[in-house]
This record gives structure tokens, sequence and C-alpha cells, in this order.
């Protein structure tokens, strides 16, 4: 299904794919493989950030917390307080709602509020 997916997301980008190549990209893209990176090149991504950035996070890089968290659609239920739901849901429910999300703490906005399905992404002319 992933590659199926990745595969329609190429070919709207205009980018030609092999099945073997799909699933080189999945494979360098799933959770595992992030987290394996995160801790391997921990410090080399510290040095990407901006001077002010790193200065300021100097003594506040928290290493216990991994970046990538546990990738399961839902997740986010068990791991955000519901105050932070509400909040933002307060501020995005509607584009949320719009965008085929559940809303958990509001009631689902009435179809057709905001309607993102007809929008269509211009292609990048190639020079």
């Amino acid at each position: 299904m992933a590659e199926s997916e990745l595969h329609r997301v190429a070919m709207f980008l205009g980018v030609a794919t092999t099945p073997e190549l799909l699933r080189r990209v999945i494979e360098r893209c799933s959770a595992a493989r992030m987290r394996q990176l995160e801790k391997e090149q921990h410090d080399a991504w510290l040095k990407t950030q901006g001077y002010a950035a790193r200065r300021a996070k100097k003594n506040r890089v928290r290493t216990d917390i991994p970046f990538v968290g546990a990738a399961m659609t839902g997740g986010w239920r068990e791991a955000l307080p519901e105050s932070c739901i509400r909040t933002i849901e307060a501020s995005w429910g509607d584009l949320m709602a719009a965008l085929g999300y559940e809303l958990i703490t509001l009631p689902q906005p009435p179809p057709g509020l905001i309607d993102f399905r007809d929008v269509r992404s211009p292609r990048i002319a190639s020079k």
C-alpha cells in the first residue's frame, strides 16, 4: 500500500520510479531507520542549526527524549493531554475536519464548510 501511494506522489511530481527504488525509499524513511539515524547522528544534526539556536540550546539539549516518536496512527491520543488537543482543535479544527481528521474535543463541522478535495497543486514548469 505504501508503495502504491508513493508511486502516485512520484507520478504527480513527474519523477520516474521503479519498484526497487520505491522499496528502498520506504525502507530508508521507516520509523525504525529514522530512530537509528537519530541515535547515530544526533551530534551532527546539532551542527546544522544556526549559531544562536545552538547557543540557546547548549545546556538544554535533551537526549533522553527521542525526536522520532512511536510513529503509530492515533498515538497522539495517549501522548497529548486533552488540554493540548482542545487548544489545537480550537485553532485548527475546521481545517483538520476538512482534511478528514477526526475531532475528539469538538463536534465535527458540517460537510462542505471547507472543501480542499478540488484544490489542485500547480505543476512546476521544467526549464
